[in-house]
């Protein structure tokens, strides 16, 4: 059972062809997903120990371990070109308490987001504000090959909370 709250973003995608490679990254990004929530357990201390440290070199090495950790778990989840794009943005969600949930691209393209604390709620809210989930998806998104160039810029609308 999950503690917190799953927040939906709703984006809309400028898609150069078909919805086929939007179908295509959602199952790409939910394999992600699992593969995210199977290593939790080595995650989480991980994440604890970077909160609790206030050194810059020891919070960088236990951001580095982090990506080891989500990198191992997500080879084979997603093409090459598109493990370290994901690898990083997953590194983002954990160090937030916010993890990946699921994706639905039946009607337009929808992100679940498991957020766990309110400092997560708060976290989500400035990653948003300050665009840099906006840069850490169009990283995923320009690695996978349907998606060459996003063009413009992708547009986020926070669509409901449960």
């Amino acid at each position: 059972m999950l503690s917190g709250v799953v927040v939906s973003l709703y984006m809309e995608l400028e898609l150069p062809y078909d919805t086929d490679a939007r179908v295509q990254l959602a199952e790409i990004l939910n394999d992600v997903s699992s593969a995210a929530i199977s290593c939790e357990s080595s995650i989480s201390p991980l994440v604890q120990q970077y909160k609790q440290t206030s050194l810059q070199h020891k919070r960088s090495h236990f951001v580095h371990l982090i990506e080891n950790q989500y990198q191992r778990a997500l080879r084979g989840c997603c093409p090459a070109e598109m493990l370290l794009p994901c690898v990083d943005f997953m590194t983002h969600l954990a160090l937030c308490d916010i993890n990946l949930y699921c994706v639905d691209a039946d009607y337009g393209f929808t992100m679940y987001l498991h957020v766990k604390t309110v400092k997560a709620v708060c976290d989500l809210r400035e990653m948003l504000r300050s665009y840099q989930l906006n840069r850490l998806l169009e990283n995923m998104f320009s690695a996978f090959s349907a998606f060459p160039n996003i063009s413009g810029q992708l547009e986020y609308q926070l669509v409901s909370s449960r």
